[in-house]
């Protein structure tokens, strides 16, 4: 047996030798400390360094990919399935504290609640020194996820009012068009097969072909009911007020939709950094109408280089603008404040925690913005 640390020698692994002399000493610290206090038998290093002697001949390789796929090769010896208990203390090696849930507690919430590695996701938001987590205690990670999964509830709802109100209209300026039925979405699967981003497959155009817009209302996709208005629109530019000032929001609502219907962790980085550019419109909207002008612009547009923010503020926004239900736009916003109180309170957890009481401080005001103005 011996440690993870590969004999990396002219002599020894020639190929593997040159792409380390290639790479920054940072990433070849990286990828040793994934292997620090653990030990293998020498013939699965040996055959994985022969893996790797292959891998390093290929040299059009990027040093940033070759440390990626490096580490792939290792990931089934360097993350073993563990034991709940084992999983208890690895936690605790990262510095993770079990002061305000116990042990027996964590190990009962990890067999009956939730899984190890999702529940762990939200570690993200918090800081390490020295390799281990700064005032991170097993409890702050379980509120996380609890306050995940109804924020994921109430955004699910809120992209299904988006979807229906956007059929809704979709529908309605059809009945006022000229066009017909049958033949539109014809021309809609045609059109879009030949486009040259995400285009429909042929197998689904042929599925939607020869049949009726309110019949394929039901069944199409978000991201091809979004396809369908643009097509629509287009022709009939007249009744498009309402769509184009969604339209620049349908990624924010995709997006949010596709995460919720994975039950994917919606709060489990909330860094900034995230997103190049974000959309211009909802950052103009925050500044002007929800925070006092103390706070600049580009803070404004700094927070919402996170992706969860940028997308959930997003889809708020287009719910004001395409729902014309007052009703339906003042409970979900209501819901949403209600839920504000549930994200407040174990807010002392996160005194310390700058990166999430920004992102609670800049939903919770939105909230109560679109609400009062459901009202």
């Amino acid at each position: 047996m011996q440690h993870l640390f590969l004999d990396i020698s002219e002599s020894n692994t020639p190929n593997l030798s040159k792409v380390f002399e290639k790479i920054s000493s940072e990433q070849i610290s990286r990828i040793q400390k994934k292997a620090l206090d653990r030990k293998y038998p020498n013939d699965i290093i040996r055959e994985i360094e022969k893996t790797l002697e292959v891998l390093a001949l290929d040299f059009r390789l990027s040093t940033k990919v070759f440390e990626r796929k490096y580490l792939i090769l290792f990931n089934p010896i360097l993350k073993p399935k563990l034991s709940i208990s084992e999983q208890v203390e690895k936690l605790k090696r990262k510095g993770v504290r079990f002061i305000e849930m116990d042990e027996t507690s964590a190990k009962d919430f990890l067999t009956n609640n939730t899984f190890y590695y999702k529940l762990t996701a939200y570690r993200k938001n918090f800081e390490k020194k020295d390799e281990k987590y700064k005032d991170l205690d097993f409890a702050y990670l379980v509120d996380l996820s609890v306050i995940d999964m109804h924020i994921s509830n109430e955004a699910l709802k809120i992209c299904s009012c988006i979807e229906h109100a956007l059929k809704t209209q979709l529908l309605r300026d059809f009945d006022l068009s000229p066009e017909d039925g049958y033949k539109i979405i014809n021309e809609f699967t045609l059109h879009d097969t030949g486009l040259e981003q995400y285009p429909m497959q042929p197998e689904r155009a042929e599925q939607l072909q020869n049949k009726s817009i309110w019949q394929i209302a039901e069944d199409i996709t978000l991201g091809e009911l979004f396809k369908l208005c643009d097509f629509f629109y287009k022709k009939h530019t007249r009744r498009s007020t309402n769509y184009r000032k969604i339209r620049s929001l349908s990624s924010c609502i995709i997006k949010l939709r596709n995460s919720v219907s994975h039950n994917s962790c919606l709060i489990n980085n909330l860094n900034v950094g995230q997103l190049k550019r974000p959309t211009r419109e909802v950052v103009d909207y925050l500044y002007l109408n929800c925070f006092d002008k103390k706070i600049k612009k580009i803070h404004i547009q700094d927070l919402l280089t996170n992706r969860f923010i940028h997308n959930f503020i997003g889809s708020l926004l287009a719910l004001t603008y395409i729902s014309n239900s007052r009703k339906i736009k003042y409970h979900r916003y209501k819901d949403l404040l209600l839920l504000s109180k549930r994200v407040q309170r174990n807010k002392s957890y996160y005194v310390e925690n700058k990166t999430i009481n920004l992102t609670f401080m800049m939903i919770i005001k939105t909230v109560i913005h679109f609400y009062k103005i459901s009202k």
